[in-house]
């Protein structure tokens, strides 16, 4: 009888550590675990002049923050000019937009926004995280095709995390050099619009 009991229970257990465990299993299709690409193309005479990419991963966007307390975007830019692209960490500005809601402005000098946070961080860190002063010109046309080589510089946006709850639905990203401001939106959006 006491063989049957340790049998029995161990048959109970498995088959609710079983049912348990698909009740809590959760997965997310391929398409929804791809990041969400924001993206502007800067265009003069059909060439492109300038790119701008911001990739959000659903997940890690909602569920990440700096310290509990920024939001972290990474921009890649590229500059397919012969011309240097000009940058100011305390003139240019990017700008989150939720849906309906208000612009959310982003942080590029937390250098001078949050010293506390800045001063915490590594030196190699902070050297990854600096704004740049510019973006170089792109090289001397290497491929069969005649085009420049862009030069290809990434920069990161802090966000304030408290008032984000959902995902982006664009991005402004304003540079007081070329006094211009781009509009990154989603892809597929701008396809289907």
């Amino acid at each position: 009888m006491t063989r049957r009991f340790v049998v029995l229970s161990l048959l109970v257990g498995a088959a609710l550590v079983f049912a348990t465990n698909r009740l809590t299993r959760a997965s997310m299709s391929p398409e929804q675990g791809q990041p969400i690409p924001f993206e502007f193309v800067a265009t003069e005479n059909s060439r492109t002049q300038y790119r701008f990419l911001i990739e959000v991963e659903r997940v890690g966007f909602l569920m990440n923050s700096v310290r509990d307390k920024y939001k972290l975007v990474r921009m890649r830019v590229e500059n397919h000019t012969p011309t240097a692209l000009q940058l100011s960490a305390d003139k240019d500005r990017l700008e989150l937009f939720i849906k309906d809601s208000p612009a959310l402005p982003g942080l590029l000098n937390m250098q001078t926004a949050d010293g506390p946070l800045w001063d915490s961080l590594a030196t190699p860190m902070r050297q990854t995280l600096a704004y740049p002063a510019s973006v170089k010109a792109a090289r001397a046309a290497a491929t069969p095709t005649g085009l420049p080589t862009p030069e290809v510089l990434l920069l990161f946006g802090f966000f304030a995390a408290q008032p984000v709850t959902d995902l982006p639905a664009k991005f402004v990203y304003s540079v007081e050099s070329l006094g211009k401001q781009f509009t990154l939106v989603h892809r597929a959006a701008a396809a289907r619009d």
